[in-house]
């Protein structure tokens, strides 16, 4: 045993010992060749070309300067390491674009495509390339707007020109040729791509050349979910009350199709069978439909195709259009608080005020609107508003609104103990006098609701949460005390030990 590791030993420390030989020989050739002397330039050049070490042949090509040498290097040599250093040395992008074809490792590829930076021959690789790595590094090195345009209209992958289009945008589009083929509500689908699309003309028709021009195919598969009528177990007729739809987004000039999907479960839309449809199965199926196109048209969003649109257009759309969904589609891109203001204050209809309140950020005509609005979306989405923080208003809301929804929203940002602990004494609300309790920590607060709410629950769950011992024994044996409090301060005690 010991010999055989004494052996083993020796062999390591020959070739050791011959690798420092060799590259001492490299340094040497590699500064006669410096200083002139063709013999060692010829010599480093063939260690570089043949040398079985591999580790001295990139020494070697890490001294070389010829590009044809180094480009035979990294055309041949098998070994990656050897290959990286060859690779370093060159920059010429059609000795590089050479390499790469010459490569069938694909990593290898890779490390070329890192050094190319010819838009045209990465615009080549990302576009008809074997290997989706290989176009994706490609695609992500390309910043020419045309040939990215390119790639998105051409290539051969069409996650690669959904990766180009993403990344170049669509901010050049001015107008939106639409094609709808679906069976139903398809006047009402249009309507959904001009609120996305809003500032952009939304045309129906035959797609235009005008580079200008988006041409969107959008075309919806539906069908109705039918319920059973069941009368003691006997089936007396079928009910279409729910749908499933997928909507197809097709950019057509670029061959890339996106899809949303929607289900109505059965039930959940009967009231829409008497908004008009010929058949009772169509209301469904058209509640589907639009739900699955909202969700295909989202990803137009992505494409910037209205970042170029000035805020007036906005301003317009939001103040003087007839269409309701249309001003609230444009109120959302609006940033003019004092527009927002007036719309907030004075649009008759609540789904442009709700828009309104949601980017509004005066805390004063929020007050407002969480008070005064008539419909209780507005007052909810006003108290919502991270502007908003009136503490004073917020326990009058809490304390007066007839909405539930708009209460609950309210305490949810209540956080001053006194204010709580008036809404816990006084609140008519049951279930906000309890969740006031809930949230207040001061023991103080506590005592006082303990010992002077007039509802029992009230007490009840702030003895609760009492610390002070010798409190909770005075409400423990106070025969003047309900028993459920009493029960809870004996409880509270057991606890405390």
């Amino acid at each position: 045993m010991r010999t055989r590791l004494l052996c083993w030993m020796f062999v390591y420390l020959s070739i050791v010992v011959a690798l420092g030989a060799d590259l001492k020989e490299v340094e040497k050739c590699a500064r006669e060749c410096q200083a002139g002397k063709e013999k060692s330039c010829q010599k480093l050049t063939q260690i570089a070309l043949k040398n079985k070490n591999w580790e001295i042949r990139r020494a070697a090509v890490q001294k070389l300067n010829d590009p044809a040498t180094l480009a035979l290097i990294a055309k041949t040599d098998w070994e990656y390491y050897v290959f990286v250093a060859a690779l370093e040395k060159i920059g010429d992008p059609v000795i590089l674009a050479e390499i790469y074809q010459s490569q069938k490792d694909w990593g290898k590829r890779r490390a070329v495509i890192g050094k190319l930076t010819d838009q045209g021959i990465l615009t080549q690789i990302a576009k008809t390339d074997s290997e989706e790595i290989l176009r994706k590094t490609a695609l992500s090195q390309i910043t020419d707007p045309e040939l990215l345009m390119d790639i998105a209209k051409t290539a051969n992958d069409v996650n690669i020109r959904k990766s180009a289009l993403k990344k170049v945008g669509l901010s050049h589009i001015r107008q939106i040729q639409l094609t709808v083929e679906s069976k139903w509500c398809a006047d009402e689908l249009s309507k959904i791509v001009a609120y996305n699309m809003v500032g952009i003309p939304v045309s129906v028709g035959f797609p235009s050349p005008d580079e200008n021009t988006l041409a969107l195919r959008l075309s919806i598969e539906g069908e109705p979910i039918a319920a059973l009528y069941l009368n003691k177990g006997i089936n007396i007729g079928r009910r279409y009350t729910g749908a499933q739809a997928t909507a197809h987004l097709l950019l057509e000039d670029f061959g890339i199709e996106y899809t949303g999907d929607s289900k109505i479960e059965p039930g959940t839309i009967s009231g829409y069978n008497s908004d008009g449809y010929k058949y009772p199965a169509d209301a469904p199926v058209c509640a589907a439909a639009k739900k699955a196109a909202e969700d295909a048209i989202q990803v137009l969003n992505s494409f910037d195709i209205t970042y170029h649109i000035p805020e007036q257009t906005f301003v317009e759309i939001a103040l003087h259009d007839q269409d309701l969904w249309l001003r609230a589609a444009a109120v959302r891109r609006l940033t003019n608080q004092q527009i927002l203001s007036e719309i907030a204050q004075s649009d008759q209809e609540s789904l442009v005020r709700r828009a309104a309140v949601e980017r509004l950020t005066d805390p004063a005509i929020l007050s407002i609107k969480a008070q005064a609005d008539s419909d209780l979306v507005v007052r909810r989405i006003a108290v919502e508003n991270d502007h908003f923080t009136d503490q004073s208003v917020l326990v009058k809301i809490v304390r007066t609104d007839f909405v539930r929804d708009v209460r609950q929203a309210a305490m949810n940002k209540l956080t001053d103990p006194l204010l709580l602990a008036e809404v816990a004494r006084t609140a008519k609300d049951e279930g906000m006098r309890e969740r006031a309790v809930g949230r207040i920590m001061d023991q103080a607060v506590l005592a006082e609701i303990a010992q002077k709410a007039k509802d029992l629950i009230v007490r009840t769950l702030a003895v609760k949460k009492l610390t002070d011992k010798v409190l909770l024994v005075e409400i423990a044996d106070s025969a003047a005390e309900a028993n459920t409090v009493r029960e809870a301060a004996q409880e509270r005690l057991k606890q405390l030990k």
